[in-house]
């Protein structure tokens, strides 16, 4: 069976939270970032972008393509940079 992006965006929330022990801050902000890309994946609809296989989800050309798309809307680089490394 596949994994789903919404799947790995709740596994790896849970992970950072339960495993990790993460603050509530930084918690809330990955949680933002990944379902911001899954809404991205989904032209806006994150359900759409969370329902998308997880292999073409982190596919280099839509990693790339958010990339440009974060930066042609005005994100600073060192917040591009803290998208891909946190």
């Amino acid at each position: 069976a596949t994994m789903r992006t919404g799947e790995a965006i709740t596994d790896y929330i849970n992970h950072i939270v339960h495993e990790m022990g993460v603050s509530p801050s930084t918690h809330e902000g990955y949680k933002c970032n990944l379902r911001g890309y899954a809404r991205f994946l989904g032209d806006g609809d994150y359900d759409k972008g969370a329902a998308m296989d997880v292999a073409e989800a982190l596919a280099t050309a839509n990693l790339r393509r958010w990339l440009y798309h974060r930066s042609e809307n005005g994100a600073r680089p060192r917040t591009i940079r803290g998208l891909f490394f946190p």
